[in-house]
């Protein structure tokens, strides 16, 4: 699973790669959307509820998002983006340490957040950051890995990282409903893979 040992020189390099990459973007403005977020957090700050003293279409996992980074940096661009990058950075090892056993060459498997959260901050806008469709890339691998991971076991264990799977999905949900679609179609395909259906797969709880 998670091999921390083999956390290398080059997992370092690349790292500090992102960060670098990433401070670049802090005083990027915002654009329409980071500007309503911002807005929406700022009145949950001052205790007001989504949807009844303020209301929009979006799930509230966005406004919430910008609530704790407003909160822990304030709420401006560079305390925004800042939460972002250190969300994102967080991204970039677990990626590193959960990676790490599925590639046969370990420089490249180092390589991979660079190709990923540094590619996204490479291209990205001001319109682009701290968008919902950047951020919810964490929770879908999350979710996408522990599934995998639970059918390497059996039992309790197994149920365990499933249900797990299954909370992290809930939070992949609380940003957009739209991404259903995508969580049900990693579960499926992760089920179909281990040859699992509903006769053979049943709950250590019942």
């Amino acid at each position: 699973m998670i091999n921390i040992k083999k956390f290398n020189r080059i997992d370092f390099l690349v790292l500090i790669a992102i960060v670098i990459i990433g401070l670049i973007h802090l005083p990027f403005p915002f654009d329409g959307d980071q500007a309503f977020f911002r807005l929406g957090a700022l009145e949950i700050q001052q205790g007001k509820v989504l949807y009844r003293d303020f209301w929009d279409v979006k799930q509230p996992g966005i406004f919430y998002f910008y609530f704790l980074a407003g909160t822990f940096f304030g709420f401006n661009e560079i305390g925004i983006h800042l939460f972002e990058l250190i969300y994102m950075l967080f991204f970039s090892i677990v990626l590193l340490l959960s990676l790490k056993s599925y590639f046969r060459h370990q420089r490249i498997a180092s390589l991979v957040p660079l190709l990923t959260v540094g590619v996204y901050y490479t291209v990205s806008e001001p319109w682009h950051l701290t968008q919902v469709e950047a951020l919810v890339g964490f929770p879908l691998f999350i979710c996408l890995w522990l599934t995998y991971q639970s059918f390497k076991y059996e039992g309790k264990l197994r149920f365990f990282l499933l249900s797990l799977s299954g909370l992290i999905g809930g939070i992949v949900l609380i940003f957009k409903l739209m991404f259903l679609l995508i969580l049900l179609s990693f579960w499926r395909l992760v089920l179909r893979a281990f040859g699992v259906n509903n006769n053979t797969f049943k709950s250590p709880l019942s």
